[in-house]
């Protein structure tokens, strides 16, 4: 999981407004392709793709918080 997550670290979804940016999470579609590029095989991308959402979902409170 480690090295899907950190190819992913160029993949996030950003909005820039007058207050600044937020990050809204990573790319789904770039998540999927870059687990298909690794090797995963696809009955474990579902899990894979669930455990990364965790990691994001502790991460995004973290990165907004600036």
């Amino acid at each position: 999981m480690f090295d899907v997550w950190v190819a992913l670290q160029n993949a996030w979804q950003i909005v820039a407004g007058m207050n600044g940016i937020a990050y809204i999470g990573f790319d789904r579609p770039a998540a999927e392709s870059v687990m298909r590029m690794s090797g995963v095989k696809k009955r474990d991308r579902g899990k894979l793709l669930e455990d990364l959402s965790t990691v994001e979902s502790a991460a995004l409170p973290i990165l907004n918080s600036k």
